[in-house]
């Protein structure tokens, strides 16, 4: 037999060897299943000393730890900028071979779960984003909109709602991780799925809010609501903020232009929209008086 025709590998179930050889050596001569995975983690290293793979392996206790870090924890092993770049291209490589290299259709649950889970594995930190899907489920994007700590992050509906209608989405979809693996919903996630709905909603025009009105009973004052109805404003991109016990109204002015920036009306002086809208001035098509919806 010429050395030509010899197997490069060693088809036989391998043993490592007893003499330990450099990583690039001991590919050549018995294959990558011969590494050690201390020999793997010096071969994402750029510093090689003696003892140095072996020490973080000892300090992270396995290999697939390591592979899940993020950035902070790599670099509180010692690792240079240049070595944790490795290391997250790794991350990457294998996110992505385990996913569906044809854009995937979602068409369940299940099937939105499996596309994510290779996504998510190695994130440190929780994350919010967006699935865009047309009519057939076909993924037309796949967003992430907001990055936050290790246990909590913060996101607006109009945020998500936006990059829905930015893409065409037919469907949008919803993900959240949790970097601890537990799926059950943290105390943050319970309070901040409560759901939000305003009493009242009054329009410029259609897709234009411009005002959010809470309404209370006459048992409370007439500003009683506008906490409310300032932070589900601020939600919709909304002027104006209205509060109501049955009697009147309070109303707070969002865009700096009002002197006062609030002020109370009787029940029926609540101002039509070419007085109050900041657009109004160069709207002269839009309908006579606002219409709650």
């Amino acid at each position: 037999m010429s050395p030509s025709s010899l197997p490069l590998f060693d088809p036989l179930p391998f043993q490592s060897p007893a003499k330990t050889f450099p990583v690039a050596e001991t590919v050549a001569l018995y294959g990558p299943e011969a590494l050690s995975d201390a020999q793997l983690i010096e071969a994402m290293l750029n510093r090689v000393r003696p003892g140095r793979a072996e020490q973080i392996l000892t300090q992270v206790g396995t290999l697939g730890r390591l592979i899940g870090m993020g950035p902070a924890e790599l670099e509180a092993l010692g690792l240079t900028r240049t070595e944790m770049g490795r290391f997250a291209i790794l991350q990457e490589v294998q996110r992505r071979s385990t996913r569906c290299i044809d854009a995937p259709r979602i068409t369940s649950p299940r099937a939105a779960g499996t596309y994510l889970l290779p996504k998510v594995q190695g994130w440190t930190e929780e994350r919010f984003g967006m699935l865009a899907l047309n009519a057939k489920g076909e993924l037309l994007a796949d967003r992430t909109l907001s990055q936050g700590t290790a246990t909590a992050t913060l996101i607006s509906p109009r945020e998500f709602f936006r990059e829905a209608l930015r893409y065409g989405a037919t469907t949008a979809l919803a993900w959240h991780n949790h970097p601890s693996g537990d799926p059950t919903p943290s105390r943050e996630d319970s309070r901040s799925k409560k759901r939000k709905r305003a009493d009242y909603v009054l329009y410029f025009r259609a897709g234009i809010p411009l005002a959010v009105i809470e309404a209370k009973d006459a048992n409370h004052t007439v500003g009683a609501g506008m906490q409310q109805a300032l932070a589900y404003a601020e939600d919709l991109d909304a002027p104006f903020a209205v509060s109501s016990n049955g009697t009147g109204f309070l109303i707070h002015d969002r865009t700096g232009a009002g002197d006062p920036v609030e002020r109370e009306l009787h029940l029926d002086a609540l101002p039509v929209h070419e007085e109050r809208h900041p657009a109004a001035a160069s709207d002269q098509q839009g309908p006579g008086r606002h219409r709650l919806q």
